[in-house]
């Protein structure tokens, strides 16, 4: 009796110990595995939005830097279009300011020539007459 009690005591309480600590276990094991699903979507959830975030922020940069571009590129034609009209314009002003300092520089050197001319017919007659005149007193 006092053999089959004590072992029946040992067992028991044995028994008793290993359920305690194994429901302890499980509830840990419970715990943990709720904490870390909980961390895990929370963390999930995290990181979503801030992938969110920077995709958003990534757009919006890159919208801007495409529509800064297509301005900046836009206002280099239209001033290379500027540039390019004002240059045909000096060109051609240049060129018809040289036309007329050419023609005004003609008409010029043309009158001075033929008054030289006029001139040099007249002295040319007037110095005959005066050589046949003396040529006739002589």
């Amino acid at each position: 009796l006092s053999w089959t009690s004590w072992f029946l005591s040992c067992f028991l309480g044995w028994t008793s110990w290993f359920l305690s600590w194994f429901l302890i276990f499980s509830a840990g094991l419970a715990g943990f595995s709720v904490g870390f699903s909980a961390g895990l979507a929370g963390f999930s959830a995290v990181f979503s939005a801030g992938l969110a975030g920077f995709s958003a922020i990534f757009s919006a940069g890159l919208a801007g830097f495409s529509a800064g571009f297509s301005a900046g590129l836009a206002g280099f034609s239209a001033g290379l279009t500027g540039f390019s009209a004002g240059f045909s314009a000096g060109l051609a002003g240049f060129s018809a300011g040289l036309a007329g300092f050419s023609a005004i520089f003609s008409a010029g050197f043309s009158d001075e020539l033929a008054g030289f001319s006029a001139g040099l017919a007249g002295f040319s007659a007037g110095f005959s007459a005066g050589l046949a005149g003396f040529s006739a007193g002589f």
